[in-house]
């Protein structure tokens, strides 16, 4: 298990017991639904490394529909949106790769077997992406200003061969 330090984990605590954390926490529980139908509607989008654009075309207009609508695709395909901050603070990176190991055909619907959702990628990090996209709007509920710029940002070639390509 890893440890953390005896500072961080008073700053964390104190951190989650804020009221606006604490409210949009209570938002990404309630947001559930939405997020499992945002996760199965881009599974559904093959993206086999290399082959990322349809599924980066997809996040982007999900990100704008965040209110993120400056959210664009980069020369190397990463999906880039950026919520600003005050502009006094750091700026901070979360992210969640476009690609999956799967080649194109393999995904033919999500089916739900003993309570879990089945489908080529759904566990990989397409549940990322739709965290991203729960998370942002949680942080909107509950009227969460950072101090720094946050990048929401779905990388490319991050499976196989694609030696994390989009992130370089």
């Amino acid at each position: 298990m890893y440890q953390v330090s005896d500072n961080i984990s008073k700053r964390f605590a104190n951190l989650v017991a804020l009221p606006q954390v604490q409210q949009a926490l209570a938002f990404v529980e309630h947001d559930q639904e939405r997020c499992i139908a945002q996760q199965c509607e881009l599974v559904q989008i093959e993206a086999p490394t290399g082959q990322e654009g349809k599924r980066a075309a997809a996040f982007v207009d999900m990100l704008r529909a965040c209110g993120i609508h400056d959210a664009k695709i980069d020369p190397a395909g990463n999906v880039v949106a950026i919520r600003h901050g005050k502009g006094n603070g750091p700026k901070v990176l979360v992210e969640g790769h476009l690609d999956t190991v799967f080649p194109l055909g393999s995904v033919h619907g999500v089916e739900k077997r003993d309570g879990f959702l089945c489908a080529p990628g759904i566990g990989d990090d397409t549940r990322a992406l739709a965290m991203l996209l729960s998370l942002l709007r949680a942080m909107d509920a509950a009227g969460i200003e950072t101090c720094g710029d946050i990048y929401f940002v779905g990388t490319t070639r991050e499976e196989g061969m694609g030696s994390l390509g989009g992130m370089k």
